[in-house]
């Protein structure tokens, strides 16, 4: 009687453990026709992309709620992860009738493990290359984004001077881009090249300010940054290091090194800002230090 119960419960013991890799095997190979779908798919996807070049033209103009054109769109894979290669990207003033701001080529790598996790798209690489946007200051002072973003109209019962009001429009602004990009990010690498940022103040020739390189990028979950600005005549203006933790969550802890030699390039912004009969006619400034 004893031996009879003893081979029940190890005929049931294998027939449970059977089962169980039985089990294991259908999901796994469940899981692997699931990711060469996906992956076949995709590929299929990608690689006809050019195919909607008009739908996300009109997709990013709606988006942006500003004309944009594309000069070429191609499709790729990396791994398991979808690639978007965007040429000749440009935004146009509201009236379509002037170029906003351009990208000569963006590079744009899908995260799919995280997007899959977040049930929503995730970036994992980005890289942006010739890209052109112009600074605009009006004549009371305000800095907008020519033909993209202008900041709120000055009122006159505002106790701030103009130029506090103008950089406070603007931090809220970025704060409001760092925290997109901590929604749509996943630990990135970003890479940014031969940038060019025009300073329009009214009055005053336009200049320019490059940006050859700037890198963003995360090694053991340690955010890291760097880059450098330059003038017209390729002096260096600034140049920055960043190290630290919680930079997309707005409150980022860690190192910072600032480099900062200004010349005389910015005394026409300066200018326009007063307070209390009080005025800047220019600022010659030199600065290097750790943070």
């Amino acid at each position: 009687m004893a031996n009879t119960v003893s081979a029940n419960k190890a005929g049931i013991g294998r027939r449970l453990l059977r089962w169980l890799v039985n089990l294991i095997w259908f999901t796994a190979l469940t899981l692997l026709v699931l990711l060469a779908l996906y992956i076949g798919l995709g590929r299929q996807v990608m690689g006809n992309l050019h195919h909607f070049h008009d739908a996300i033209e009109r997709e990013l103009s709606a988006v942006v709620g500003q004309p944009v054109e594309i000069t070429a769109i191609r499709g790729g894979w990396q791994g398991v992860d979808p690639v978007l290669n965007i040429h000749g990207l440009e935004i146009f003033t509201s009236d379509g009738e002037e170029v906003a701001g351009a990208l000569g080529h963006v590079r744009i790598r899908i995260d799919s493990r995280v997007s899959a996790q977040r049930m929503r798209l995730v970036f994992r690489e980005f890289a942006l290359r010739d890209a052109l946007l112009t600074l605009t200051q009006k004549e009371d002072g305000r800095i907008g984004i020519e033909g993209l973003w202008e900041p709120a109209e000055v009122l006159e019962v505002d106790p701030l001077p103009t130029a506090a009001r103008s950089m406070t429009d603007f931090e809220e602004l970025l704060a409001e881009w760092i925290d997109d990009l901590g929604r749509w990010l996943s630990e990135p690498a970003v890479e940014i090249q031969d940038a060019r940022v025009g300073l329009a103040v009214e009055g005053e020739p336009l200049r320019y300010f490059d940006i050859p390189r700037m890198d963003m990028s995360f090694d053991d979950g340690v955010f890291q940054a760097s880059g450098h600005l330059s003038g017209d005549e390729d002096e260096q203006v600034a140049r920055f290091v960043l190290r630290g933790q919680h930079f997309f969550s707005g409150h980022f802890t860690g190192q910072a090194f600032v480099d900062l030699s200004s010349g005389r390039l910015f005394d026409a912004l300066l200018r326009r800002y007063d307070w209390q009969n009080l005025s800047v006619d220019g600022v010659d400034a030199d600065a290097r230090g750790w943070f």
